[in-house]
């Protein structure tokens, strides 16, 4: 028996803490399994000796989430694992949110984010949940985004950049929903540049939007970007007489028109409101002057429903602080609010939107009770209310976006200062004024920007700190249990000292201590202590002069148990301190430093050697200014200057600190200096003083400018991180063995790695836990149960680390259920760790392929039908398949005879001779394996002929009136419901026809009659009443009749002149197909009507329906103009207003070159009035309110 083989390979099994010596020397000493015992311990040997140690570090910026990772990678430069990610979402969000396809909100920020703070994309959703899609690179994708996103067509994002880009002019980009970024154009100044608004999507399906600056002119342009990507300059501002240097964006009126503002120019070099048409007509439409407010800063227009624009400005008026305003699209400007900065807030920079009920919703950026703004609400009349003052410690203050209109009735915006961290906050709130903050800028609550190093505690956890963020944005003391982050302490840069730059140390007495490098009672950092629970104390206030100030290492325990660090400023001799402190709190200085002979600023921590001396590196100051290496003995004698870097041969500015090699010697890095490219030197230094450079880095390739410490690993070799440099210039992670053999393991990739690390790695033994990757597979809509597996300690705890994107999970523990999004067939996936106690493994994938299962079409409802005999019944079936690209293919099933449908289009056609009830059924069928259909049953009605009239009590029973019989409720579509009430109604004595009224059930929807009856042609009369609100504004529909518009906009009580008042709206129509169809779409609330009449037309009646010459009158009230919209151009109207007596107030002869008549009515009282227009046949008479 070989026992010295033994002892020595138990002593190598000893080392590693998953091995259990006793069960194998069980097995040794067993003679008769002796040769498979010693294939056991060769193989139990052979894998520890092949088991990788792991390095762990921080990276100092990027990562996922945007500021600095936590990392681990195998020693050999694979596994690279992100265990953490530090957050910077982005500060200061100037514009609005969006809302995408999948109901969450998409936004920018101006600031912040990973690229030294050139802005971020990101989603929200409704409860505040955040993730970052991209970190603005400035020089790639542009960078200070001022505006907002738009959602395309395509349901991808566009939006502007200010600045940067190839030419630093700003760009125009897209980023999907998941985060893919693409540059469409970068900005020439010769075609416009530096955009600052956002995006207008066009009716055309084009994209509109204005420069700040750039042009012909210099003063910016107007332009034009097809979804293609084509841009096209529709106009240069020419500043005096156009107005220029725009920092807004476009609205589409409906008139089709694009309307928007200028900051400045113009006649009175106050700005300028404009229009320009899709091709580039282009005309000023008013002329700022001081008490319509000046200097338009990002406000944009509003179309309303009422047919105006309404607008903010940001100064003037009569109270300075901005104003509201109205403005018709023929140029009428009417300021509706001088806004009162105590009162209302001022100094608005957006724009308003309009809610359900009418009224415009906006924001103030400045003022009201807090000075921080205000969220309000006004109508159109100018009555304004504040819903909400903005206190900026806890709501977040001073927003400069509009709001976004939900679907679930609240408003949703952005704040670009305040909340915890001043970085702006994320909010909703109510129509009533309710205000919930969903989330803070920029997302640091843990801690971001972590630079110094990690440290693995005695109890399996991780602590370590961040410099900036937590609670106070003074950087934070942070613990990683099992994959799980405890924020142990948010610094108070007041009481406690904050931003550290290097992480603790344990002492023997468990608990951590640590430095900061500013605040407490002198602002010149502190020494503190923490433990594990987060019991924290203050140990020590440095007082520059006295102890020095900033310390920018970390602390060591001596042999003798106290710590020792250094100060980076100040001291009695100004170029640092060496100092001493006990557990307790007694604090010595052991040495001044002094400059020109000592060296100064020492950046790192010092590194006890072998004969117990202290030894550091000062990063600059000496004999050539360039840095030192000292040492030091415990008790603060025998200080001596080892090595004065020269610059180029020898590296200069060391940031880091001594690394004690297992040779006794000292290894350390400089940031600088070493060649004529200045990207540092990698070094050695005996406890003699013997220096030798053992590598001179190269950054493009080599990485550069390393800032923090080597460690060694079992290996023998030394591993340590460049901040810059490499392939992608975001630092490099490297080996380098005693000798100066280099090695870079890792290229550094700042948006998926990190990078930039500025603090140094640590070594941990291979961990044993491993967690199992699988694949599974399940077919389409079918959840599949799932048990995931790992190895390497009990009991192992299971945690999920990334959700999949295309399905959810469910359960607990190792026994998971995932279930994918409905109709998803493809590949999905998600990770998870395994954990024991505080020690957890790397992420494994679990992947899923859902196969396709074919599913049956879905045939849309067709319903019941009614037609004349003789005529020709026609409908189209319409289906939809979740199986995109198959075939639909429609056919009949029991049709009577004649019947046929369009097997590909679904146009059904039948015109029936006989008169009876049918029924029969629709089929839709698809040409997926195997084939799968759909069925709708279809009823007809045959009907011999219609009487010759038709009367509906929509919404009632049958009634008796002084018109005639009207029948019941019929021949209806669409989701409905039927509004009473027992009010007596004016203007009428069949109060019954309008006390039911058949509306759309939901805000927005529609509904349809089809009413049978004969070919020809026909005076259809529409009795309206307004039963629920009580102005006008609050309820407008459309009413098309036969496929073509008859009432746009229509105000029940705007026509009516009032409440409960009966009002009745007359067509002459031609029906060719049997049947009448009359649709009602909600534009406002909900379309409601209170009877139908269809009524046979005489010539007469013809005649004197197609000579009705007005077809919408608006805004009604009115306060200064009247708007009338006719159906002739080019033609003289003779028109009359009188008051409610019957007084003729005024009388109109004017020849009209467009379709609209505008009325002035300032001058009249306020009252009701009757709009007279004489038509060939006789007068059309309108009501109207005078304000």
């Amino acid at each position: 028996m070989n026992l010295p083989l033994i002892k020595s390979i138990y002593a190598l099994l000893n080392r590693s803490y998953f091995f259990r010596w006793p069960i194998l020397m069980r097995s040794v000493y067993k003679t008769a399994s002796w040769s498979f015992s010693i294939l056991v311990l060769f193989s139990a040997f052979i894998s520890v000796a092949q088991a990788q140690e792991s390095l762990v570090g921080f990276t100092s910026n990027g990562g996922p989430e945007g500021k600095g990772t936590l990392f681990s990678v195998k020693t050999n430069g694979t596994g690279y694992s992100v265990l953490k990610g530090f957050a910077d979402w982005g500060k200061q969000p100037e514009g609005n949110l969006v809302k995408g396809d999948d109901g969450n909100f998409y936004g920018l920020t101006s600031a912040g984010g990973t690229f030294n703070g050139y802005g971020t994309v990101f989603k929200v959703t409704s409860s505040g949940d955040i993730t970052v899609l991209h970190q603005f690179n400035y020089t790639t994708d542009g960078g200070y985004p001022h505006g907002s996103l738009v959602k395309g067509a395509d349901g991808n994002f566009y939006g502007l950049t200010s600045a940067g880009g190839s030419n630093t002019y700003g760009t125009i980009f897209k980023i999907t929903p998941s985060g893919t970024f693409t540059v469409i154009k970068n900005f020439e100044y010769s075609t416009g540049a530096k955009p600052n608004g956002h995006l207008t999507v066009g009716k055309d399906g084009n994209f509109y939007g204005m420069t700040y600056n750039g042009g012909t002119n210099g003063t910016g342009v107007i332009f034009k970007l097809t979804p293609g990507g084509t841009y096209s300059v529709l106009h240069h501002f020419n500043k005096p007489t156009d107005g220029g240097n725009s920092y807004g964006s476009l609205t589409q009126g409906k008139d089709g028109n694009f309307y928007g503002m200028t900051y400045s120019g113009g006649t009175f070099n106050y700005g300028t409101i404009f229009r320009i048409s899709s091709t580039g007509t282009f005309k000023v439409v008013h002329h700022l002057q001081t008490l319509d407010g000046t200097y338009p800063d990002r406000n944009n227009l509003v179309s309303a429903s009422d047919g105006n624009l309404y607008g903010m400005i940001r100064t003037g008026g009569n109270n300075g602080t901005g104003t509201i305003f109205k403005l018709t699209t023929a140029g009428a400007f009417n300021v509706i609010r001088h806004l009162d900065y105590r009162n209302d807030g001022g100094r608005p920079t957006s724009s308003l939107v309009q809610g359900a009920d009418g009224a415009l919703y906006g924001t103030t950026s400045q003022g009201g009770t807090n000075g921080y703004g205000t969220i309000f609400k006004i109508t159109t009349k100018g009555t304004l209310t504040v819903l909400h003052h903005l206190e900026v410690k806890t709501d977040g203050g001073t927003p400069m976006g509009a709001l976004y209109r939900n679907s679930d009735g609240n408003f949703y915006g952005l704040n670009s200062d305040g909340g915890k961290a001043f970085y702006g906050t994320i909010f909703k709130i109510t129509p009533s004024g309710t205000y919930t903050v969903l989330n803070t800028f920029n997302g640091a609550s843990q801690g971001n920007s972590p630079s110094g190093s990690i440290i693995l505690a005695k109890d399996g956890a991780y602590y370590g700190t961040t410099n900036n963020g937590g609670a106070n944005q003074h950087g934070t003391i942070f613990k990683i249990c099992g994959g799980v982050t405890t924020v142990l302490r948010s610094f108070n840069k007041n009481t406690d000292g904050g931003f550290p730059y290097d992480g603790l140390v344990q002492g023997t007495d468990g608990s951590f201590y640590g430095l900061t490098s500013e605040g407490g009672n002198y602002n010149s950092g502190t020494i503190y202590r923490i433990t594990a629970g987060g019991s924290f104390k203050v140990l020590y206030h440095f007082n520059s002069s006295v102890e020095g100030s900033g310390p920018a290492g970390s602390l060591i325990q001596g042999k003798d148990g106290s710590f020792y660090g250094t100060a980076k400023y100040g001291g009695p001799n100004r170029g640092g301190t060496i100092f001493k402190i006990t557990a307790a709190g007694a604090f010595k200085v052991l040495w001044s430093l002094t400059s020109s002979s000592d060296g100064s600023a020492p950046d790192g921590n010092l590194v006890q050697g072998a004969d117990g001396n202290l030894y550091g590196i000062a990063s600059s100051g000496g004999t050539n200014n360039n840095g030192t290496i000292f040492k030091i003995s415990p008790t603060g004698t025998n200080f001596k200057v080892m090595k004065h870097f020269n610059s180029l041969p020898d590296g200069n500015y060391p940031l880091g600190s001594l690394a004690l090699g297992k040779d006794g010697n000292f290894y350390g890095t400089t940031s600088s200096g070493g060649s004529t490219s200045y990207d540092g030197v990698i070094f050695r230094i005996t406890p003699a003083g013997d220096y030798k450079v053992l590598k001179r880095l190269s950054g493009p390739t080599e990485g550069e400018a390393p800032k923090g410490n080597l460690v060694q690993a079992s290996d023998g070799n030394f591993y340590g991180m460049t901040s810059a440099g490499g392939k992608n210039n975001a630092g490099t992670l490297f080996r380098i063995t005693p000798s100066g053999s280099y090695t870079v393991l890792r290229h550094f990739n700042l948006t998926t790695d990190g990078g930039e690390p500025s603090g140094s790695l640590i070594v941990q033994k291979p961990n044993p836990l491993v967690a199992n990757a699988q694949s599974t597979t399940t077919a389409e809509d079918k959840a599949k149960a799932i048990v995931l597996t790992g190895s390497g300690g009990s009991p192992l705890t299971y945690s999920i680390r990334s959700n999949p994107k295309n399905g959810t999970l469910s359960g607990t523990g190792a026994n998971r259920t995932y279930t994918p999004k409905p109709n998803f067939t493809g590949k999905d996936t998600f990770t998870f760790t395994v954990s024991v106690g505080c020690q957890v493994s790397a992420p494994a994938t679990v992947t899923i392929t859902v196969s396709p299962v074919n599913d049956a079409p879905v045939l849309a409802s067709i319903g019941k039908k009614t037609v004349v005999k003789g005529s020709t019944l026609s409908f189209t079936a319409t289906a939809t398949d979740p199986d995109a690209g198959q075939t639909k293919t429609f056919s009949l099933v029991g049709a009577p005879s004649g019947a046929t449908i369009n097997a590909t289009s679904g146009a059904f056609s039948w015109k029936p001779s006989i008169a009876g009830s049918y029924n029969f059924t629709v089929k839709v069928t698809d040409n997926g394996s195997p084939a799968l259909s759909d069925q709708e049953a279809v009823s007809v009605t045959v009907l011999n002929s219609t009487s010759s009239t038709v009367r509906l009590n929509t919404g009632g029973e049958a009634a008796t009136s002084s018109l005639g019989s009207f029948s019941a409720d019929n021949y209806f579509s669409g989701a409905t419901s039927i509004s009473a009430t027992t009010s007596p109604i004016a203007n009428t004595t069949d109060d019954i026809l309008y006390q039911n009224n058949r509306r759309a059930t939901d805000v927005g929807g529609s509904f349809t009659y089809n009413i049978p009856v004969s070919n020809g042609s026909y005076t259809v009369k529409l009795h309206f009443a307004e039963t629920f609100y009580t102005a006008a504004g609050q309820r407008k529909f459309n009413v098309s009749a036969e496929g073509a518009s008859w009432l746009s906009n229509y105000d029940i009580v705007a026509a009516a002149g009032g409440t409960k008042v009966a009002v009745v709206a007359t067509k002459n129509i031609k029906v060719a197909d049997g049947s009448l169809t009359l649709l009602f779409s909600s534009v406002v609330d909900k379309a409601c009507v209170a009877a139908i009449e269809v009524l046979p037309a005489s010539a007469a009646e013809s005649s004197e329906a197609n000579t009705n010459l007005i077809t919408s009158l608006y805004p009604n009230p009115a306060e200064d103009f009247l708007m009338v919209t006719l159906q002739t151009t080019g033609e003289r109207v003779q028109a009359k207003i009188t008051n409610d007596q019957g007084t003729v107030v005024k009388t109109i002869d004017q020849l009209v070159d467009t379709n609209k008549l505008q009325v002035e009515v300032a001058p009249l009282k306020a009252g009701l009035y009757q709009l007279h227009v004489q038509t060939p046949t006789g007068e059309q008479i309108y009501r109207f309110v005078k304000k």
